[in-house]
């Protein structure tokens, strides 16, 4: 009997521990699975990344851009993006996004509310359109896009800049409407 007990007892060890790996290796980003936050999927040139998963049928999921892989240098980013059936609204334009992709245009769609960090950075933008829903405007968002001029906010309030997010531009015209 005490050899059975002690059987059961490493049986309930090796279970836990095998638990705790599988609850580890998830919680670092391996395992993700479709449709869940962490999830990155491509449609056409982009890769988008998850940021708030879909519930049906009231709440849509989010998204942000991560990365640009296409030869086009005019850029239109949708607002919506699907995945395996599900649609997914573009929040957010993420870190280096569109980093040295010699862009001479873009179009952020209204659903953005946030650009992060070199999203647009070292490019050949002239002029730039904020949509009234981006709050923040991350570090060098823009920055070394030597032939930017002028810059568009349709906001009702300003979004919370980085010092740096336009980077050693002296000179550019910002307009804010309403």
């Amino acid at each position: 009997m005490k050899k059975q007990v002690q059987f059961k007892t490493r049986k309930c060890c090796l279970a836990f521990l095998l638990g705790m790996f599988a609850v580890t290796t998830y919680g670092q980003g391996q395992n993700v699975n479709v449709g869940d936050v962490g999830h990155s999927f491509t449609v056409n040139d982009s890769r988008y990344e998850i940021t708030a998963a879909s519930r049906p049928p009231h709440v849509q999921g989010t998204v942000k851009v991560v990365d640009y892989t296409g030869a086009t240098k005019e850029v239109t980013i949708p607002a919506r993006v699907s995945e395996q059936g599900t649609e997914y609204h573009v929040t957010a334009i993420g870190n280096r996004a569109f980093l040295n992709d010699q862009l001479t245009s873009v179009d952020i769609p209204h659903t953005v509310t946030r650009i992060e960090d070199e999203a647009f950075r070292d490019n050949s933008l002239t002029e730039v359109v904020i949509p009234l829903r981006v709050n923040s405007i991350g570090a060098s968002a823009f920055g070394d896009n030597s032939n930017l001029g002028t810059v568009i906010v349709r906001s009702y309030n300003a979004p919370s800049l980085d010092a740096s997010a336009f980077g050693d531009r002296n000179q550019i015209g910002l307009l804010v409407t309403e």
